[in-house]
């Protein structure tokens, strides 16, 4: 397993690499993520059962236990969701605030990617694909890790999912 700073490295690694992308590519990217979200939906279920099943076992919280179940339709509702967010205008490189501080000084605020996130969530299996395409459309990697393993079955099953975002 690695160690946090070794997670935070290999993230920042990688969010050079989206940064590398076009807004295109990146938009290409997530895509792949949504359809490997539908294609892998059977085995996302079915480790989410064994989720619950364990949770039940380990008399986890009955809130906890609600917020591990991945009802009917909500892989297909992760899923577009990625895609609107592929398909949202780019957030990099907008300029939010243009002034003139005095004569050929301008002062420009502009979006820019924030490098890696460090995201820890309890009992939300869906939680990953919606943080790691938020991730992915501004540049930006995450390192996340569950407060508790509830759902670690079905996340680990969305992690090791085929990888869309190689260039194929």
């Amino acid at each position: 397993m690695l160690s946090p700073t070794d997670m935070a490295l290999a993230a920042r690694s990688a969010s050079r690499g989206l940064q590398a992308l076009s807004s295109a590519d990146r938009a290409a990217v997530m895509h792949r993520v949504a359809d490997a979200l539908v294609a892998n939906e059977a085995e996302i279920l079915s480790e989410n059962l064994l989720d619950i099943a364990e949770s039940e076992k380990n008399n986890v919280d009955s809130a906890l236990l609600n917020r591990l179940k991945l009802k009917d339709g909500k892989i297909a509702q992760l899923a577009q969701g990625v895609r609107s967010l592929a398909d949202m205008e780019e957030p990099i490189g907008r300029c939010l605030r243009h002034t003139q501080v005095a004569d050929g000084l301008v002062l420009k605020q502009v979006t820019s990617p924030l490098g890696v996130l460090l995201i820890i969530f309890e009992s939300r299996p869906d939680a990953l694909p919606q943080i790691c395409s938020l991730a992915i459309r501004v540049e930006t990697d995450c390192c996340s890790r569950e407060a508790k393993k509830p759902c670690a079955q079905t996340s680990s099953c969305i992690a090791s999912s085929p990888r869309p975002w190689r260039r194929r």
